[in-house]
This record gives structure tokens, C-alpha cells and sequence, in this order.
């Protein structure tokens, strides 16, 4: 990748578009392996530095997604218990009629 956006500054402009992959290829042969190695070093990095990012971002999504679904478990918990003390409320009115 890096050196795609490196070398894509000096592709020729009288090269046809079918001929870039060519002519990147034989620009990557050419180089020494010392150059190689530098931009395999940079992609490493660039790999392992986009995971920890995406990684981040994951735990934080996955963080809010419990919490939200925590809140939500309360909630449905408190409804159950409100109804059921609506539901008692109307038994007891209606006992207090017959009473």
C-alpha cells in the first residue's frame, strides 16, 4: 500500500491503466532489500497501529452496548413491578367493595 502511494507519483502519463500493475511490479523488483524491507516495516506498523484503533473503537461500542442493554433490563424490570403493584391496587379496590 505505502509503496503503491508512494510510486503512484511517478507512474508515467503516456502509460496505459492495464500497464500500471506492470509497471509497479517491475518498480518493486527494483528495489534493494533494504528499501523493500523499510516499506514492509511501515505497513506492519500501519497494520498493527489500524488494529489497536478498530480495536478501541470496538470495546467502546461493545462497552455502550452493555451498558445500554443493563439500562434496559432495569427498565423492564421496574415495568414488571409497577404493573404488578397497578394490577394489586385494582385487587384491593375491588375487595374494598365487597367488604
Amino acid at each position: 500500500m505505502w509503496f503503491s502511494k508512494d510510486t503512484g507519483k511517478q507512474i508515467p502519463k503516456d502509460i496505459s491503466f492495464s500497464d500500471i500493475g506492470k509497471w509497479m511490479a517491475q518498480k518493486w523488483k527494483e528495489l534493494s532489500m533494504e528499501e523493500k524491507q523499510k516499506y514492509k516495516d511501515r505497513e506492519e506498523y500501519d497494520r498493527i497501529h489500524r488494529y489497536n484503533k478498530e480495536y478501541e473503537v470496538y470495546l467502546k461500542i461493545l462497552n455502550d452496548s452493555s451498558e445500554n442493554i443493563i439500562k434496559q433490563q432495569k427498565m423492564e424490570t421496574k415495568n414488571k413491578e409497577n404493573k404488578k403493584q397497578n394490577n394489586n391496587k385494582g385487587d384491593d379496590f375491588l375487595d374494598s367493595l365487597f367488604d
